[in-house]
């Protein structure tokens, strides 16, 4: 039975399950419209050594979005899960490459479910694939960790997306626009600072953020300036442990959802956004639900968002 169900107080279109039609192809996505696709694989979280089980998190997800109530919207479209056969991460990875391609070509919007943050090197890899968009791309990643972990053996984790993406852009002599929002001190080594440093990443504290969203917000505004496009990356252990501790490494000293929200929202009505990931979900550790709600909340903001800068709102 489809997850894509939910109550009906009337016959309008109220509620989020109503404007979702799922997929098997690519090729089925319109224009303009929402593509949602599901990460389910953790195997980057188990090479990195974390808790693994944020493979469970798409389905969560869509569970917890089904019902809630929205405004009018346009079509979205579910592509569902990829998975990871054994130990074939960097093949899924390149799968959900060829969808986020196939989506943003199509004049589309992709939202990827996670998975574990290696999610992100598979959304990248997609949006790297689109020139006119890759060109001038500006990445945020709201984080307590940098992942910017080097690849070791040529096998990436959960803490090397970021990495994998400096290198590509190195590679394809595209600059690296990186912004790290919610960076824990205690949980990023001296080592990854300088690997930071090395690649021009620029980042927030999470301590800048608690004391002031407001002129986060604003250094986040002049950085993506120089882009004209943006992906976003939402890891949900950015959020503290007592809002979203159903995560691979939950944090004690996280930011809670007012002090994320100035960032997001500017995000969302920048009109720039070309991508977004939710990532790190994981039902297994998440007894009361609070981390699955408050993911689904920020999904359907984002989705809205979209539509509403589509239709000139």
């Amino acid at each position: 039975m489809t997850i894509w169900t939910g109550r009906r107080d009337s016959a309008a279109k109220e509620r989020f399950f109503h404007y979702v039609t799922e997929i098997a192809h690519v090729e089925k996505v319109t224009p303009g419209s929402v593509c949602l696709c599901g990460f389910a694989v953790d195997r980057g979280v188990a090479r990195n050594q974390g808790r693994v089980g944020a493979a469970e998190g798409p389905d969560a997800l869509r569970r917890q979005l089904a019902n809630l109530c929205v405004p009018s919207l346009g079509d979205i479209w579910d592509l569902g899960n990829l998975v990871c056969d054994g130990d074939e991460l960097e093949s899924a990875q390149e799968k959900l490459g060829e969808w986020v391609q196939g989506i943003i070509e199509a004049g589309a919007f992709p939202v990827i479910l996670g998975g574990g943050h290696e999610t992100a090197w598979g959304t990248y890899q997609g949006i790297g694939r689109v020139e006119g968009v890759a060109k001038s791309l500006g990445i945020v990643n709201l984080d307590a960790h940098f992942d910017l972990r080097p690849v070791v053996d040529g096998k990436g984790t959960s803490g090397t997306p970021f990495s994998q993406i400096a290198s590509a852009c190195e590679k394809a002599r595209r600059s690296f626009h990186y912004t790290c929002v919610g960076i824990q001190s205690s949980g990023n080594t001296e080592s990854l600072f300088s690997r930071a440093k090395e690649v021009g990443a620029s980042y927030h504290l999470a301590e800048a953020c608690i004391q002031d969203p407001e002129r986060v917000v604003r250094e986040l505004a002049e950085k993506m300036a120089a882009v004209q496009n943006v992906y976003v990356s939402f890891c949900l252990d950015v959020i503290h442990a007592s809002v979203a501790p159903g995560v691979s490494a939950p944090q004690g000293l996280g930011l809670f959802p007012w002090q994320v929200e100035p960032m997001l929202t500017w995000l969302i009505h920048s009109g720039k956004m070309v991508a977004f990931d939710m990532v790190e979900l994981a039902p297994r550790f998440d007894p009361q639900g609070s981390t699955v709600r408050f993911a689904a909340e920020w999904v359907r903001k984002v989705v809205m968002g979209y539509f509403s800068q589509a239709n000139g709102r």
